[in-house]
Formats: structure tokens, sequence, C-alpha cells
């Protein structure tokens, strides 16, 4: 893979990814165009930025596959840990302000229900998010664990 330049990806089909719903319209072929646009994207932004490139480039066809098949904000993704999270950023309308990633008054770094409904937690330490889940589904009536988890 070449690092790409510091021009902002304005062609292909990331640019048009706004949604989860956005992603599950797209043809396999549109599915791994989009995951080398998002390769390059992360690149980019996190170059300038600094965070966490390598837990998300090792994340980005997971994190397609995940919004393809379930639907956000009902259904909670849980990741290992929620610097995961740029990808999911992305396809849940935050796209345009990765770039201020970890900046003064720009996105967090980490997954945070404040800034969007599709985070199902707040900001934790590393590998905490599955252990929260799995308190929080203890919670939950049995019966019911599979509809509302």
């Amino acid at each position: 893979m070449t690092v790409p330049n510091h021009t902002r990806v304005k062609e292909g089909i990331l640019p048009h990814i706004n949604s989860p719903q956005d992603v599950k319209e797209l043809s396999e072929k549109q599915l791994l165009t989009l995951a080398e646009e998002i390769r390059r994207e992360l690149i980019r932004i996190l170059s300038r930025t600094g965070g966490h490139l390598g837990p998300n480039l090792g994340i980005v066809e997971l994190t397609i596959a995940l919004h393809r098949v379930f639907n956000t904000p009902r259904d909670k993704l849980v990741f290992d840990v929620s610097h995961q999270g740029y990808v999911h950023k992305m396809f849940t309308g935050r796209r345009e302000r990765l770039a201020t990633l970890r900046q003064f008054q720009g996105l967090n770094g980490f997954l945070l229900r404040t800034e969007s409904e599709h985070d199902a937690y707040g900001t934790t330490s590393s590998n905490m998010e599955p252990f929260l889940f799995y308190d929080r589904s203890m919670e939950l009536p049995l019966q019911s664990q599979l509809t509302e988890f």
C-alpha cells in the first residue's frame, strides 16, 4: 500500500457514505474498494492528528461486515477497545469531522454515547467494553437478551 497524499478524498465511494444504510447498499466489489479508500483516509488523517492507526486498519472489513448485518443504533456494536471505532465513526455521520479527531472541540478518540446515538457506551479503559456489556446483559430479562442487546 502506498501512502496517499494529504488531499482529502473527493471521489470514489467513501464520500457517499453518510450512514450505515449506505454501506448495506454496496455491491461486493464496491465494498472492496470502500475498504481501500477507508485505509487511505485513515492513514491520511491519523498521520496529522495522531490516534490509533493499527487497531483501525485491522478492523476495516470487520466494521464493514458489522454495519452490513446489524442496524445501529438499535443493535449495539461492542468493540474490544473503543479506540477501534474510527471506521464506525465514518459510517455513522462523523466522516466529515474525522480530521478533528483528538483535537480541542473535535471528535473524541474513543466511542462516546454523547457523540452519537450509534455508540453503545462511553469511553472506558482498554478491553473493558465487553465486560461492561456482559454486566449490562445480566440486567436484562433472560427472554429479551437477544432482541434488546
